[in-house]
């Protein structure tokens, strides 16, 4: 570049917000504004050869400190190596934006003042985070507005361990992600709840976490990636005030539960303000639950909330679902419209999918009051056992015990150990894996370990067991001679028995539908036996195989009706009379009770 002419440099001083503000500046003028701190120059004219007028700011130390932004003078254009990437109206136009308005698209705890690094106090900061991005008043996610929609931005929470001493209020619209379970951990050491979902009434310092009208309860919350830990025996980890539309993913919720019950020791508690302004809508997906007495508490009218892949271990229960049988509160409503508000109905249309239950102690699923509970496609591992294993079973895993429920595909390691005949459950009873009013299908096709041998002359072999129905507490219909009357049992169950017996040593198939209706009040059994078959020459073959059911004692012997005692378990024997016969059996069955 020539230089034509060395001009002396002039300075002006003024304020730049000052009525006129910064004047036009001449060719290679400079001033000093006072009040901002700002040095500027000019450009000169165009007939001088400048491409434009203008003043230009000069960047001082000023601009590179605290008080100043340095980022509020960079300009970001997208992609401005790419020819190919056109950002405005065309390539003449391209959209820039500040530095600074880029950076603030993502924000995270740290911008303000979390450290994580599970030595400091993080509550008040993340506290502040929540507050300031979802109820600032200004700009609160709630409001339908332009700015409310704006404010609806994700807050990050980086891989590190989180010391919170007090509650978290969450509001609606909060979409809070860390880095991924076991990376991002808050530990909870407070006496209180750890999180709390609060309503629109909320405002900064001033959490309402009651429930409220349906068009302010908390609604629209995303909480992703990280593990929460409360380090305590009796605190709820996360309280669920009529929360709807709402979802839950990659979440590990960690308690300290020390094994005696405890009302409060919920991983998740749900309530409801009615049966309209409820918990409901709400998705969890890949959520682990563990080390508390409860996985899910709710004894409200709760409604079409999904559970999918989720984990629940060491806990006594997985979901308890309109009432609690660990304190008998069973005052509830009928399901019809009668009790209590928010307790007339009970939870409804919970799909609990994919899931498995490992070392739960009690039951995976109890339900008391509550309709449309649809349990499908999951797993049970040691469950209703109390600490022990499936030869000291004492609870049914699932229990219902309200009509209109479902259970299907539940893979159930119980009937491993208690179903085949084993000279193992002598004294064992057969406590169901799902029990009350419900219908249910095992998981899968099932085949006896030994084949079905030639009997002698009139007498009959074990197949299998099948349990009867129970009440909660693993107890089968009123004991002979007590006179106790329905009450919790559900009385009668019947089975029908999908079974295939291939005879090897004569090449024949029969298929057939063994239905099984036990009476457990009057214990009674009657059992049918409806078949076809192909591959036998000799059509009396296939008669030769026949099956009879009867009761088993508590102690697996014969059930005889004596005073007190109860039919435990369902046997299902077999008489083969064809000389020299043996085959395979395979089943799988349908129960409902």
């Amino acid at each position: 570049m020539a230089v034509v002419q060395i001009s002396r440099i002039q300075i002006r001083r003024g304020k730049a917000n000052s009525g006129t503000g910064l004047p036009q500046l001449a060719s290679g003028e400079m001033a000093w504004a006072v009040d901002t701190q700002e040095l500027w120059i000019g450009t000169g004219s165009v007939a001088e050869g400048a491409p434009y007028v203008d003043n230009i700011k000069v960047l001082t130390e000023n601009d590179l400190s605290v008080n100043g932004n340095i980022l509020n003078l960079v300009q970001y254009l997208y992609k401005i190596n790419d020819p190919s990437i056109t950002t405005g109206v065309n390539a003449n136009s391209p959209i820039f934006r500040k530095l600074q308005d880029r950076l603030d698209d993502r924000v995270n705890v740290y911008d303000f003042g979390a450290k994580g690094d599970g030595i400091a106090d993080d509550t008040v900061a993340l506290q502040r985070a929540i507050d300031q991005l979802f109820l600032n008043s200004t700009t609160k996610a709630s409001e339908n507005t332009a700015d409310g929609a704006k404010a609806r931005v994700t807050l990050e929470l980086p891989a590190g361990v989180y010391n919170i001493t007090g509650t978290l209020y969450i509001p609606s619209y909060a979409t809070i992600v860390g880095a991924g379970a076991e990376k991002t951990i808050l530990e909870y050491s407070g006496n209180s709840t750890a999180i709390v979902f609060v309503n629109d009434s909320s405002s900064i310092g001033n959490p309402d976490p009651e429930p409220t009208l349906g068009i302010t309860q908390p609604r629209h919350i995303s909480l992703t990636g990280f593990t929460l830990f409360t380090n305590t025996t009796d605190q709820v980890a996360m309280l669920f005030n009529s929360v709807s539309n709402s979802t839950f993913t990659d979440l590990n919720i960690k308690g300290n539960w020390d094994g005696t019950v405890q009302t409060n020791s919920r991983a998740l508690s749900m309530t409801a303000e009615s049966s309209i302004v409820t918990c409901s809508y709400n998705t969890f997906d890949n959520v682990t639950l563990s080390g508390f007495c409860y996985g899910l508490f709710s004894k409200n009218d709760i409604t079409d909330n999904t559970f999918k892949g989720c984990y629940f271990t060491n806990l006594r229960q997985g979901f308890v679902l309109g009432g609690d049988p660990a304190v008998g509160e069973y005052a509830m409503g009928t399901g019809d419209g009668a009790g209590p508000i928010a307790e007339q109905y009970g939870p409804r249309n919970t799909v609990i999918t994919n899931c498995e239950f490992n070392n739960v102690k009690h039951h995976a699923v109890y339900l008391y009051l509550g309709s449309g509970t649809n349990v499908n496609n999951s797993k049970l591992v040691n469950v209703g056992n109390n600490g022990g294993g499936n030869l000291t079973a004492e609870f049914p895993q699932i229990f219902y015990k309200k009509f209109r429920n479902l259970v299907s595909n539940i893979k159930s390691d119980r009937a491993d150990d208690l179903a085949v005949p084993t000279t193992d459950y002598v004294g064992v009873p057969y406590v169901p894996e799902v029990s009350g009013h419900v219908t249910y299908n095992t998981f899968s096709i099932r085949e006896l370990r030994n084949n079905l041998g030639v009997t002698s002359t009139g007498s009959y072999a074990p197949v299998l067991r099948l349990p009867p129905s129970t009440n909660s507490n693993g107890i089968p219909g009123p004991a002979a001679g007590m006179g106790e009357g329905a009450g919790d049992y559900p009385g009668s169950i019947t089975y029908k028995i999908d079974y295939t017996y291939r005879s090897t040593e004569y090449n024949f198939t029969r298929r057939g539908v063994i239905t099984i209706v036990a009476d457990l009040i009057h214990a009674t059994l009657q059992l049918s036996d409806d078949y076809d078959y192909t591959g036998a020459e000799d059509n009396a073959k296939p008669y030769t195989l026949d099956f009879r059911a009867s009761f088993l004692s508590h102690s697996g012997s014969a059930y005889t009706g004596a005073y007190g005692q109860r039919p435990f378990s369902i046997q299902l024997k077999y008489s083969n009379e064809l000389a020299n016969d043996a085959g395979t059996f395979i089943y799988s069955y349908t129960s409902q009770s």
